[in-house]
């Protein structure tokens, strides 16, 4: 089974001028007013065969925090446009399956009461996966 927040993240690492990507969404991770990016997997459905092999179906996110919406929205777009062509290099090397980007949007961040101090794009995302005895 492939960690895929650590491998797309480090296959994008170098895609963003100055925008560090993580393999883990941290709430913890002190917001300094810049732009980064965050995966992390949402759900994990995982299907025994009957051939003895894995079927695994990851829904995962990347998140996109960013001081206001429009830059929020800018690099949800830039990591769609990335991350699109990385899907397929996946799915045409048989490292997954299949890919399909779910669902994007934008939302405020919430801490506590204070609501709007930064915005996250979401771009939702599924990957599968065989595992073959």
């Amino acid at each position: 089974m492939t960690n895929w927040p650590e491998k797309i993240a480090s296959d994008l690492a170098t895609a963003f001028d100055g925008v560090p990507v993580y393999s883990n969404i941290d709430p913890n991770r002190e917001y300094s007013g810049g732009k980064s990016i965050e995966f992390n997997v949402q759900r994990l459905t995982t299907v025994p065969t009957l051939s003895d092999a894995v079927f695994y179906d990851f829904q995962l996110v990347g998140a996109c925090r960013a001081s206001t919406f429009d830059e929020a929205n800018a690099l949800v777009e830039e990591l769609r446009e990335n991350l699109v062509p990385l899907l397929l290099s996946y799915e045409t090397s048989g490292d997954a399956l299949a890919s399909l980007i779910t669902s994007q949007e934008i939302t405020a961040d919430a801490r506590g009461l204070i609501e709007g101090e930064s915005f996250y794009g979401l771009l939702n995302f599924t990957i599968q996966e065989i595992e073959r005895a």
